[in-house]
């Protein structure tokens, strides 16, 4: 009976302190036990395989340099086919330049409009961050009024959806 496998690819890249090439993650219970033993994830730290690219360690170059041309500018990848010679690596880089040529794949989005697009990012996910912050100082001035009002523990729980333990934070820092 044939079983097929199932992999995922993540090519991982900012990881600090994590010097592995790959690591890999099974689906496994507390106990160590593989529940599922035709899939599995290999993370791929794009940052170590281009550290090998700029220390020109041409064994390891050698060894990974399909995954490591993935983060390569274009100028980079055609030095890499120029030591090479991998009709991989030629096709790869033609095809990074057809798409880089392409009027509509460059017309697609300017630096400048990329530049708009993350700092609107930014400022939606700081803008959601501060409505927590904001929602959460104000459960915690409800609990104080409701606490001042003599209410118990467990109404002002029910009532502002703060956990017990903020509740007795609040209580603490009242006193």
């Amino acid at each position: 009976e044939e079983i097929t496998q199932f992999i995922q690819l993540n090519l991982t890249s900012g990881i600090k302190g994590d010097q592995k090439e790959f690591r890999d993650y099974h689906m496994q219970d507390e106990e160590g036990f593989q529940f599922v033993s035709n899939a599995f994830i290999r993370e791929i730290n794009i940052d170590r395989l281009l550290e090998f690219w700029y220390d020109k360690n041409e064994k390891k170059i050698k060894e990974y340099q399909y995954i490591i041309m993935l983060g390569l500018g274009p100028e980079e990848i055609e030095r890499m086919y120029s030591i090479t010679k991998d009709r991989l690596v030629k096709k790869y880089m033609e095809e990074v330049k057809r798409v880089n040529e392409d009027p509509r794949f460059r017309e697609y989005m300017t630096k400048e409009e990329d530049q708009k697009k993350i700092l609107k990012s930014l400022i939606t996910e700081a803008t959601a961050e501060g409505e927590k912050v904001g929602e959460k100082q104000s459960k915690i001035e409800i609990a104080k009024n409701m606490l001042e009002m003599g209410l118990e523990k467990e109404t002002i729980i029910k009532v502002t959806g703060l956990t017990e333990e903020e509740i007795s934070k609040v209580i603490e820092e009242s006193n």
